[in-house]
Protein backbone atom coordinates (compact mmCIF):
# COMPACT_ATOMS: atom_id res chain seq x y z
CA UNK A 1 0.00 0.00 0.00
CA UNK A 2 2.95 2.33 0.56
CA UNK A 3 3.70 2.18 -3.16
CA UNK A 4 0.30 3.78 -3.84
CA UNK A 5 0.48 6.95 -5.89
CA UNK A 6 4.23 6.93 -6.19
CA UNK A 7 5.31 6.95 -2.54
CA UNK A 8 8.53 5.22 -1.57
CA UNK A 9 8.03 2.15 0.68
CA UNK A 10 11.63 2.27 1.92
CA UNK A 11 11.20 5.86 3.09
CA UNK A 12 8.07 4.88 5.03
CA UNK A 13 9.87 1.93 6.67
CA UNK A 14 12.88 4.09 7.59
CA UNK A 15 10.60 6.72 9.12
CA UNK A 16 8.78 4.06 11.13
CA UNK A 17 12.06 2.53 12.32
CA UNK A 18 13.32 5.94 13.44
CA UNK A 19 10.14 6.87 15.29
CA UNK A 20 10.45 6.99 19.07
CA UNK A 21 6.88 5.76 19.48
CA UNK A 22 4.78 3.74 17.08
CA UNK A 23 1.06 3.41 17.62
CA UNK A 24 -1.07 0.92 15.72
CA UNK A 25 -4.67 1.32 14.77
CA UNK A 26 -6.77 -1.44 16.29
CA UNK A 27 -10.11 -0.73 14.65
CA UNK A 28 -11.38 -0.04 11.16
CA UNK A 29 -14.20 2.46 11.22
CA UNK A 30 -14.79 2.22 7.46
CA UNK A 31 -14.82 -1.44 6.39
CA UNK A 32 -17.25 -4.25 7.13
CA UNK A 33 -16.10 -7.33 9.10
CA UNK A 34 -15.83 -9.55 5.98
CA UNK A 35 -13.31 -7.22 4.36
CA UNK A 36 -11.38 -6.62 7.59
CA UNK A 37 -11.17 -10.37 8.17
CA UNK A 38 -9.95 -10.98 4.60
CA UNK A 39 -7.23 -8.32 4.98
CA UNK A 40 -6.17 -9.76 8.35
CA UNK A 41 -5.92 -13.26 6.84
CA UNK A 42 -4.02 -12.08 3.76
CA UNK A 43 -1.55 -9.68 5.33
CA UNK A 44 -0.91 -10.34 9.05
CA UNK A 45 1.45 -13.28 8.49
CA UNK A 46 3.17 -11.60 5.54
CA UNK A 47 3.76 -8.40 7.52
CA UNK A 48 5.15 -10.46 10.39
CA UNK A 49 7.42 -12.61 8.21
CA UNK A 50 8.69 -9.96 5.81
CA UNK A 51 8.55 -6.76 7.85
CA UNK A 52 8.89 -8.05 11.39
CA UNK A 53 5.60 -6.48 12.45
CA UNK A 54 3.89 -8.57 15.14
CA UNK A 55 0.29 -9.58 14.45
CA UNK A 56 -0.82 -7.52 17.46
CA UNK A 57 0.19 -4.44 15.45
CA UNK A 58 -1.47 -5.41 12.17
CA UNK A 59 -4.64 -7.38 12.95
CA UNK A 60 -7.62 -5.06 13.45
CA UNK A 61 -11.30 -5.28 14.36
CA UNK A 62 -14.21 -3.79 12.45
CA UNK A 63 -16.45 -1.20 14.08
CA UNK A 64 -19.09 -1.46 11.38
CA UNK A 65 -21.64 -4.25 11.41
CA UNK A 66 -23.46 -5.66 8.38
CA UNK A 67 -27.21 -5.13 8.13
CA UNK A 68 -29.32 -8.13 9.12
CA UNK A 69 -29.71 -10.60 6.25
CA UNK A 70 -27.16 -8.87 4.03
CA UNK A 71 -24.97 -10.62 1.47
CA UNK A 72 -21.23 -10.97 2.10
CA UNK A 73 -19.27 -7.78 1.47
CA UNK A 74 -16.49 -9.80 -0.19
CA UNK A 75 -17.03 -12.35 -2.95
CA UNK A 76 -14.45 -14.40 -4.75
CA UNK A 77 -14.75 -16.03 -8.14
CA UNK A 78 -13.08 -19.27 -9.15
CA UNK A 79 -11.59 -18.87 -12.58
CA UNK A 80 -11.30 -22.38 -13.95
CA UNK A 81 -11.86 -24.33 -17.11
CA UNK A 82 -13.26 -27.19 -15.04
CA UNK A 83 -11.24 -29.55 -17.22
CA UNK A 84 -8.87 -31.84 -15.35
CA UNK A 85 -5.71 -32.91 -17.15
CA UNK A 86 -4.16 -36.38 -16.87
CA UNK A 87 -1.57 -35.04 -14.40
CA UNK A 88 -4.36 -33.89 -12.05
CA UNK A 89 -3.95 -30.18 -12.74
CA UNK A 90 -6.77 -28.07 -14.12
CA UNK A 91 -6.42 -26.85 -17.71
CA UNK A 92 -5.58 -23.15 -17.84
CA UNK A 93 -8.02 -20.77 -19.48
CA UNK A 94 -6.74 -18.52 -22.24
CA UNK A 95 -6.21 -14.84 -21.35
CA UNK A 96 -9.43 -13.70 -23.07
CA UNK A 97 -11.44 -16.50 -21.42
CA UNK A 98 -10.26 -15.45 -17.94
CA UNK A 99 -11.29 -11.86 -18.50
CA UNK A 100 -14.68 -12.97 -19.83
CA UNK A 101 -15.31 -15.14 -16.73
CA UNK A 102 -14.55 -12.14 -14.49
CA UNK A 103 -16.88 -9.90 -16.52
CA UNK A 104 -19.57 -12.60 -16.30
CA UNK A 105 -19.22 -12.64 -12.51
CA UNK A 106 -19.56 -8.86 -12.27
CA UNK A 107 -22.60 -8.89 -14.58
CA UNK A 108 -24.13 -11.69 -12.49
CA UNK A 109 -23.67 -9.71 -9.28
CA UNK A 110 -25.24 -6.61 -10.80
CA UNK A 111 -28.21 -8.60 -12.12
CA UNK A 112 -29.19 -9.92 -8.70
CA UNK A 113 -32.32 -8.32 -7.34
CA UNK A 114 -32.24 -6.87 -3.85
CA UNK A 115 -28.47 -6.68 -3.33
CA UNK A 116 -27.89 -3.94 -0.79
CA UNK A 117 -24.92 -1.85 0.29
CA UNK A 118 -24.53 0.53 3.19
CA UNK A 119 -24.39 4.28 2.67
CA UNK A 120 -21.06 5.02 4.38
CA UNK A 121 -22.09 8.47 5.54
CA UNK A 122 -24.90 6.89 7.58
CA UNK A 123 -22.49 4.84 9.73
CA UNK A 124 -21.42 6.45 12.99
CA UNK A 125 -19.96 5.55 16.37
CA UNK A 126 -23.50 5.17 17.66
CA UNK A 127 -24.84 3.34 14.57
CA UNK A 128 -22.31 0.76 13.29
CA UNK A 129 -24.83 -0.59 10.74
CA UNK A 130 -26.12 2.52 8.96
CA UNK A 131 -28.69 2.78 6.17
CA UNK A 132 -28.79 0.57 3.08
CA UNK A 133 -29.44 1.25 -0.59
CA UNK A 134 -29.47 -0.82 -3.78
CA UNK A 135 -26.16 -1.96 -5.25
CA UNK A 136 -25.00 0.01 -8.31
CA UNK A 137 -22.09 -0.51 -10.73
CA UNK A 138 -20.21 2.30 -8.92
CA UNK A 139 -19.95 0.01 -5.87
CA UNK A 140 -17.87 -2.61 -7.64
CA UNK A 141 -14.09 -2.75 -7.95
CA UNK A 142 -12.14 -5.36 -9.87
CA UNK A 143 -8.47 -5.50 -8.93
CA UNK A 144 -6.04 -6.72 -11.57
CA UNK A 145 -2.30 -7.21 -11.79
CA UNK A 146 -1.86 -5.52 -15.17
CA UNK A 147 -3.37 -2.79 -17.27
CA UNK A 148 -3.85 -5.34 -20.04
CA UNK A 149 -6.11 -7.42 -17.78
CA UNK A 150 -8.01 -4.31 -16.64
CA UNK A 151 -8.54 -3.22 -20.23
CA UNK A 152 -9.81 -6.64 -21.32
CA UNK A 153 -12.26 -6.86 -18.40
CA UNK A 154 -13.42 -3.30 -19.06
CA UNK A 155 -14.07 -4.11 -22.72
CA UNK A 156 -16.03 -7.23 -21.73
CA UNK A 157 -18.16 -5.18 -19.35
CA UNK A 158 -18.67 -2.38 -21.89
CA UNK A 159 -19.87 -4.96 -24.43
CA UNK A 160 -22.53 -5.89 -21.85
CA UNK A 161 -23.68 -2.27 -21.59
CA UNK A 162 -21.88 -1.20 -18.38
CA UNK A 163 -20.06 2.11 -18.02
CA UNK A 164 -16.53 1.31 -16.87
CA UNK A 165 -13.69 3.39 -15.48
CA UNK A 166 -10.13 2.09 -15.44
CA UNK A 167 -7.63 3.79 -13.13
CA UNK A 168 -4.10 4.54 -14.28
CA UNK A 169 -0.93 2.81 -13.21
CA UNK A 170 -1.16 1.54 -9.70
CA UNK A 171 0.84 0.03 -6.94
CA UNK A 172 2.94 -2.33 -8.99
CA UNK A 173 3.72 -0.06 -11.93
Amino acid sequence: IYGFRGSDPELVFQAADGAAHRESLTRSWRSLPDLVSLCNQCFASVFEERLGLPKEETVIDAHRRPPAGSSPSVESVEISSGIELKNGNTKELAFDQKQEVIADAVADLLSRQGEQVVTKASVSGDDPVGETRDLTPDDIAVLTRTGKEAGAIAENLRSRGFDVSVSGPGLLS
